[in-house]
């Protein structure tokens, strides 16, 4: 069945090799470096399966392969390159091994007798060999070589016989080689082609069946003894993988594994399997390997491998063993050498004449020449190796050099400080540009200059680049010229390219790329990018070629800070080197002590070379180059060469010494540097005679010496004193010029910082397009969904719900008329019964008698609880004979049935009632009965009815809620849908305060953006414009007081100057004189006791009355003109619904063919003429925008205060 029973876990070590004991329940197992796990596959009843016994260090180095003898009491052990072999026993008590000198190509067993191994000719470097050494498996003594008369591959022991199966390099047969004991070669017996299509193929034998398989994906199963094709498995595997490993059960079943992680298995014949008897499980179970557990821990005292340990064992007995033989040979070696030594004295002590020339001699020449020729053979075998080694390591290097360093365009370095080596700097490493994405981004330019000179009306496709060409030029593929006019607004302006003319507004564009690169006039606003799949997939492109920019540049300026850097190196190399010069001149020359060198050369580093990487210098290796002799010689031969020459040059100053002489004195040898060095000779005098004896000449020339020498002071100081400032100058420079690359190389390192925020933030709006478009695919393909659903529902399943309600229905009422009919026919039985039984049979019976027999025509049988009405009317059918055979109901039927044959057969064991009476009662009981079996199946009908359409109702009505909630999700999604494309997340970059917070370094400082939906944009701005708004109205609010204060203001200057002017009048009239009379009269008027006109009332009252009658006419007309206005109001109304009915009728006409064709015409010509009207609006547009920020920034100039927050009209 193929069914995982359980599985262990081993740790992550390397295993190389699995094989189960063919006779006991356990396996052993592998493992690097060089350990053999014993796991137990038996099933106990309480406890995990499978489990580990045990871990033994079998070998220091690795192991490759394990295998089983055929009775499992052997286990060998092989390594293939070192050519060891390990055998054990299955009880762990004693160990073998053996090593060849050649590698190990493949081994088997002969039963529990015999070890055979195939080795590698020592010339040969395929993997084949003609070879088979032949050990015994008592204690793996070498008992013979077999020589195969072909170069074989493998081989694999056939079983009952002495054969070997063996196959052959590039050929597609099986050999069959026949062995014998006491014989070295051995002879082909049998050869079979097992029709494997490649070359390599495994093959394993199983009894007198023959396993094959390989690269083609099959396995086939070859009967050994006449060649004839078992089975084929077809080709489940991959053909240019095959198959990595296959098996064949005892039971018949080829078990094959792939290249995938699948296992195959095919049933070549079913045969049963013996049957072996089962034997139940002990509780207490005798463990496998009982002194495991001891050899562990011997093994771990002593912290070596059983191989480490036998082979001690084994040097230790011999040492016992041969401890006498060594002693003597040692005393007889040593007697030996006492002798040669008296003959050598003898020699030496003896006259010349009688001496004997002494003469190196091996003792054991042959053995010294296999030794030498053994180590050739060694050191030529390591010398290929070694060769080879390094021949693979070239090429993968080569491959990795193709593959890694030659693909980048832009190789990774750093960049180092100076001073301050721990400040290091990276560029960009970039791969070379993908051919895809440039042919992409190219595409795109090109369409969007093509839609820029078509809103320019500047394309002519009709006008060719080279108007020149000749006839067969022509026919060649010729690209159309874009020809951009100028308009008048242009002519003052140059060019009327788009990417010169128009201002990309970085407002929203959610990153501060523009700091750094330019982004060109086709990048999209964050508000119409999600109109459109195409318009998201643009601005990827353009987003990407802006990062590549950006990386771009900060590899432009770190280029040139390299540059920089070279520069300065190459110049504190020459500073350096005359700052040295200028110490041995201090030290020479003036004679005072040199300072310190303030600084040193500066050197590269690798991290900053980096193709230093790909060359291998000596000293980076940890041990000197092998020379052989003559390559010693040759370089000795060389450097004695070089050296001789030097000595030479130094010596042969020939063209010196003739300049000079040829010169005679003219040419002046020596600097004035040089002059300094020598000091002034002393006078004879000083040297050979005393103070008191000099002459005056002799006191002359010291005078003159004494002067020479304070010149000579002079000269030393004032040229010290010009090397001590050429070394100062040289300090500053060089500090200052290596203080400068340090700060710009912060100030790199800062704008990298910056650039890289300005990469994340392009990366993310990247992945906000992708995440947006995703999302919105995803609630496509939601809708898509639901909305099939629900028309599957509502189309297929709803109409048959309600067309098998209905039938339901109909059954049920059907159902209700008949158990309607039935009861009729019931109360109709009984009341025949009961008149019947009076007209007949009243004379021959009584009273009591007759109410007897009413009883007897009532009583029923002991019913029973049957709820299948097929049962009740086939019990009505036998209940009067229609149906006598009862073979088929149920047991609670039948004893119903008898229960009515045992109440007719009472009744007629009555004696004192006439049996013509007793017949005629049972008869209609009969029918009776017949009935009321017949009611009862039609309410069971009825109920079974009533229950069938109760669940196609709540099914339908489940339908209904399901089509309901369908158009709820749906509703929703459409909601998310217009969310997600009406207000969709703005990316906006808030520019940080200056806090005083010191900064880490990291990306964190420098998050600056925000995600914020458009909904919020929107109503931030609104509430900056509604604000601004306010403020604005504020501001004429407090210009209209200013002006009305100012107002009140004059008023109030101007009454001031009016009761000036009142209180001189007052004076005035109080001074002027006037008569009695006229002043009573001005009394009375100021009292208003002046006498009125009755003429003045009469005319106002008419007045008064006339302009009431005209108010009333008005009123009347305005009633009338309100009544009209009504009426206008309904009729509107009307209209509009008319208007309705109109469009209705429209949108059925649109679905015509005809109409929508020429529907389809009328909404071009429409398209044409609003293309033409964007335009005109675009610049209406543009205008009212500049429009609105000319006022904003008039109105901020007017009111003192920032400008409102703005967007691009969208």
């Amino acid at each position: 069945t193929g069914k995982l029973t359980n599985e262990l876990q081993l740790n992550s070590s390397t295993r190389n090799s699995l094989y189960p004991n063919p006779t006991q329940s356990y396996l052993c197992v592998i493992e690097n470096p060089g350990f053999l796990v014993l796991i137990d596959c038996r099933k106990p009843r309480h406890s995990k399966y499978p489990k580990i016994l045990g871990r033994i260090h079998m070998t220091p180095g690795p192991l490759d392969e394990l295998q089983f003898s055929a009775d499992g009491s052997s286990i060998v052990l092989v390594n293939y390159e070192q050519g060891l072999i390990v055998e054990i026993d299955h009880k762990l008590s004693n160990l073998d091994f053996n090593r060849t000198s050649h590698r190990i190509l493949s081994f088997c067993m002969e039963h529990s007798r015999y070890l055979f191994v195939l080795v590698q000719d020592a010339n040969s470097s395929e993997p084949v060999g003609d070879q088979i050494h032949m050990y015994s498996l008592l204690d793996l003594s070498l008992i013979q070589i077999l020589k195969s008369p072909r170069k074989i591959l493998t081989i694999t022991e056939v079983p009952g016989k002495f054969e070997l199966l063996s196959t052959l390099p590039q050929s597609l047969l099986l050999v069959f080689f026949r062995y014998f004991e006491h014989e070295k070669d051995i002879h082909i017996c049998k050869i079979i082609a097992p029709g494997q299509q490649l070359r390599q193929f495994h093959a394993k034998i199983y009894n007198d069946e023959i396993l094959c398989y390989g690269r083609s994906g099959q396995v086939m199963v070859i009967n050994s003894n006449d060649a004839t094709l078992v089975c084929t498995q077809v080709e489940h595997h991959w053909k240019c993988k095959g198959v990595k490993a296959a098996v064949l059960s005892k039971h018949g079943h080829v078990v094959s594994l792939g290249h995938s992680t699948t296992l195959i298995c095919t049933l070549v014949k079913d045969t049963e399997p013996p049957v072996v008897a089962q034997t139940p499980e002990s509780p207490s179970r005798k463990p496998l390997f009982p002194n495991l557990a001891e050899l562990e821990g011997n093994l771990n005292a002593v912290e070596m491998s059983w191989i480490e340990v036998k082979s001690a064992e084994i040097k230790a007995r011999d040492k016992s063993k041969n401890k006498q033989l060594v002693a003597d040979i040692k005393k007889d070696f040593h007697n030996l050498q006492l002798q040669v030594k008296a003959l050598l004295d003898k020699n030496m002590k003896g006259p010349p004449e009688e001496r004997l020339d002494l003469i190196e001699f091996e003792l054991n020449t042959e053995k010294k020449k296999r030794a030498m020729e053994a180590i050739r053979v060694t050191c030529d075998t390591y010398k290929l190796e070694q060769e080879s080694r390094i021949q693979s390591w070239d090429q993968h290097r080569a491959l990795i050099i193709k593959e890694c360093w030659d693909s980048m365009q832009i190789k990774t370095r750093a960049l180092k400080g100076i001073n301050k080596p721990e400040i290091e700097v990276d560029n960009y490493g970039l791969l070379k540009p993908n051919e895809e994405y440039k042919a992409d981004y190219d595409r795109l330019m090109e369409r969007k200059q093509f839609e820029a000179c078509i809103l320019k009306k500047s394309y002519h496709p009709w006008e060719n680049e080279q108007l020149g060409q000749t006839g067969d030029e022509m026919k060649k593929y010729e690209p159309l010229r874009i020809i951009k006019l100028k308009e008048p607004e242009d002519m003052a302006a140059g060019d009327c390219s788009l990417s010169n003319t128009k201002k990309v507004d970085t407002t929203w564009f959610g990153s501060i790329s523009h700091r750094f690169v330019d982004l060109g006039p086709y990048h999209q606003d964050q508000f119409t990018i999600w109109t459109s799949d195409l318009l998201a997939k643009d601005e990827i492109i353009l987003l990407k070629n802006t990062v590549r920019n950006l990386r771009l540049e900060v590899n432009r300026t770190f280029d040139k800070l390299f540059a920089d850097k070279e520069h300065l190196i190459n110049t504190i190399r020459q500073k350096v080197a005359r700052l040295r010069v200028i110490q041995r001149e201090l030290v020479d020359t003036c004679n005072a002590p040199a300072p310190d060198l303030p600084f040193e050369e500066v050197n590269w580093t690798q991290e900053e070379q980096v193709e230093r990487i790909l060359e291998i210098t000596d000293d980076e290796l940890p041990v000197s180059r092998f020379l052989t002799p003559s390559e010693e010689a040759v370089n000795a031969q060389r450097l004695a060469d070089e050296e001789k020459l030097k000595r030479e040059a130094l010596m042969n100053d020939f063209k010196e010494r003739a300049l000079l002489e040829m010169m005679d004195g003219v040419l002046e040898a020596r600097s004035w540097e040089d002059m300094l060095k020598d000091d002034v000779p002393k006078p004879s005098c000083m040297v050979n005679k005393p103070v008191e004896l000099w002459s005056a000449g002799d006191r002359e020339d010291v005078r003159e010496y004494n002067k020479k020498v304070d010149n000579l002071k002079t000269e030393r100081g004032k040229y010290k004193i010009r090397l001590m400032e050429e070394w100062e100058k040289i300090v500053t420079i060089v500090q200052e010029s290596i203080e400068e690359f340090d700060t710009n190389l912060i100030k790199l390192n800062s704008t990298k910082l910056k650039v890289e925020q300005a990469i994340h933030q392009e990366h993310l709006k990247m992945l906000r397009i992708h995440s947006h478009t995703k999302e919105g695919y995803l609630l496509d393909k939601q809708y898509a969904h639901l909305v099939k659903t629900q028309e599957f529902l509502a189309n297929a399943e709803l109409p048959g719900a309600i067309s098998v309600m209905n039938q339901m229905q109909t059954m049920l009422t059907e159902c209700k008329v008949n158990y309607e009919s039935f009861e009729l026919k019931d109360k109709a039985l009984d009341k025949r019964f009961r008149d019947q039984l009076k007209s007949d049979y009243s004379t021959a019976l009584s009273k009591p008698q007759l109410d007897q027999m009413y009883k007897l025509y009532r009583k029923m049988p002991k019913l029973k609880m049957i709820t299948v009405p097929a049962v009740w009317i086939e019990m009505a059918k036998r209940i009067t004979g229609v149906s006598p055979s009862s073979s088929f109901l149920p047991d609670d039927a039948i004893d119903v049935i008898k229960g009515v044959d045992l109440l007719d057969k009472q009744a007629f064991q009555m004696s004192n009632i006439d049996m013509k009476v007793v017949e005629f009662v049972t008869k209609n009981r009969r029918l009776r009965i017949e009935s009321d079996f017949k009611m009862r199946a039609a309410g069971l009908e009825i109920a079974e009815a009533e229950a069938t359409l109760q669940h196609h109702t709540r099914n339908v009505a489940l339908i209904k809620d399901n089509i309901l909630h369908l158009t709820n999700c749906i509703g929703r999604l459409l909601s998310n849908q217009n969310n997600l494309e009406q207000d969709p997340i703005i990316q906006l970059i808030l520019e940080q305060g200056q806090v005083e917070v010191d900064l880490t370094g990291h990306f964190e400082d420098f998050h600056d953006v925000q995600l914020i939906s458009k909904s919020k944009v929107d109503s931030a701005n609104n509430k900056v414009i509604s604000a601004g708004c306010q403020k604005m109205a504020e501001s004429e609010k407090v210009d209209r007081l200013k002006k009305i204060i100012q107002d009140e203001e004059w008023k109030q200057k101007e009454l001031k100057i009016s009761i000036e002017n009142l209180k001189t009048h007052i004076k005035r009239i109080e001074r002027t004189k006037i008569s009695r009379e006229t002043l009573e009269f001005l009394r009375n008027e100021e009292r208003g006791c002046v006498a009125k006109d009755a003429k003045t009332d009469h005319e106002a009252e008419a007045i008064v009355a006339y302009y009431r009658d005209k108010i009333g006419r008005v009123d009347a007309q305005l009633d009338v003109v309100q009544k009209q206005k009504d009426e206008t109001k309904a009729e509107i109304r009307r209209i509009n619904m008319t208007v309705r009915d109109v469009e209705e009728k429209h949108r059925e006409l649109i679905k015509d063919e005809a109409f929508k064709k020429k529907y389809e015409e009328d909404q071009k010509e429409r398209m044409k003429a609003l293309l033409k009207r964007c335009a005109l609006v675009q610049k209406i547009q543009n205008q009212v925008t500049r429009l609105e920020c000319l006022r904003s920034d008039l109105t901020a100039l007017r009111c003192k205060t920032y400008p409102v927050l703005k967007s691009k009209f969208v």
